[in-house]
């Protein structure tokens, strides 16, 4: 009895060890091919387009300064963003147009076909040929929608276009306003609107975009305060304030918080 237990065990001990021997090996295989170097698998056709190869790959022989930069505007994660991103910004616009259903299906069509150029359009630039680079943009969409619009609603898509910075920044205020149960009206917001464009130089009011980095914003305070009330003047100026301080910040690190993605 003693002599078959003691088998068994020597049994056991002994499959143990096989199979202890066997994972092993395999675990310094695999550990072996993570540590040699290996060269990326090629791309198969189904796969579509290499995109990777593009952003990282650096020829052995060439300077990185003089390669072309990557062409990210068509990449699928950007190119969708592109178009997110277009789909919100020209939403209120297209409310308001009330546009039959079918010409506002063609309009959103070529809106989607331009998103990078949308996206471009957006974007705050510095630098002397900022102005000539967003003619350029909003000429080509304008073009675009030529085909489509009439007079007077591509001059309201034309409009939109300019005053981007500003409907936005009024989109935040009234927003916070709201939550502040002191909301704008409608009257309120186009005066308010009407006094933020006017602020500035008449070069600036020129400008295909209108920019808030141009506005003279204790002119706006001066003559918000005719038709504002003093918590919606307060709302006003902390929004002021915090321009001017992402002002000064851009200028002293040379980073801007909207900067377009490189190849856009």
């Amino acid at each position: 009895m003693i002599r078959l237990i003691v088998n068994l065990a020597m049994l056991v001990i002994g499959i143990a060890g096989f199979c202890a021997g066997i994972y092993f090996r395999n675990v310094r295989r695999d550990v072996g091919e993570c540590l040699a170097p290996q060269s990326p698998p090629a791309p198969s056709a189904a796969a579509g387009r290499d995109y990777s190869a593009e952003l990282f790959a650096r020829p052995a022989t060439a300077a990185p300064a003089t390669l072309p930069p990557p062409d990210l505007a068509h990449m699928p994660p950007v190119k969708e963003w592109n178009q997110a991103y277009t789909r919100l910004r020209f939403y209120g616009w297209l409310e308001r147009s009330n546009l039959d259903p079918e010409k506002r299906t063609r309009v959103e069509a070529i809106l989607q076909s331009h998103a990078a150029t949308v996206r471009s359009l957006d974007m705050e630039f510095r630098g002397d040929g900022r102005h000539e680079h967003r003619r350029k943009l909003t000429g080509q969409l304008t073009d675009a929608m030529r085909p489509v619009l009439d007079g007077g609603e591509l001059a309201g898509f034309q409009q939109n276009l300019a005053l981007e910075e500003v409907d936005r920044v009024m989109n935040d205020l009234g927003a916070a306003l709201y939550s502040q149960e002191a909301p704008l009206t409608p009257e309120q917001s186009r005066r308010l609107t009407a006094v933020i464009c006017e602020s500035r130089t008449p070069a600036d009011r020129a400008a295909p975009v209108l920019e808030l980095s141009a506005t003279d914003w204790d002119a706006v305070l001066e003559k918000a305060a005719l038709f504002l009330s003093s918590q919606q003047l307060e709302a006003v100026r902390a929004l002021a304030t915090q321009r001017q301080f992402m002002l000064r910040f851009e200028a002293i690190s040379g980073f801007s918080y909207r900067r377009a993605l490189p190849g856009l």
